[in-house]
């Protein structure tokens, strides 16, 4: 189940700094080996990756101990982000993982 990059600064980071914490919406059936894409369509694989679950998120500000390593400078830029993604979320509530690079 290939995962999706689709924020540039997000996935600037994980190259950046071989990791980072994603927000997702829904819990991924399968963690451990997978591989990257930039957007949900696209079908070019950009690196393979190991992910993690990290915890269940109920509220945006569960995420402050990640933000330094999110690709974001704020929780609040982190929060907005979601809601952009995800407009009918009023709260982020979902999942948090770790997503590292294999090389």
């Amino acid at each position: 189940m290939v995962i999706s990059f689709s924020v540039k600064r997000v996935r600037d980071f994980l190259f950046s700094n071989g990791f980072v914490y994603t927000f997702r919406t829904r819990k991924r059936k399968r963690v451990g080996k997978d591989w990257i894409r930039k957007r949900k369509r696209s079908k070019l694989k950009i690196a393979d990756v190991y992910i993690e679950f990290v915890n269940q998120i109920k509220n945006g500000r569960e995420l402050e101990p990640y933000v330094q390593n999110s690709g974001f400078a704020t929780l609040q830029e982190w929060n907005t982000e979601i809601h952009k993604l995800h407009k009918k979320l009023e709260t982020p509530k979902g999942w948090l993982y770790k997503v590292t690079i294999l090389h």
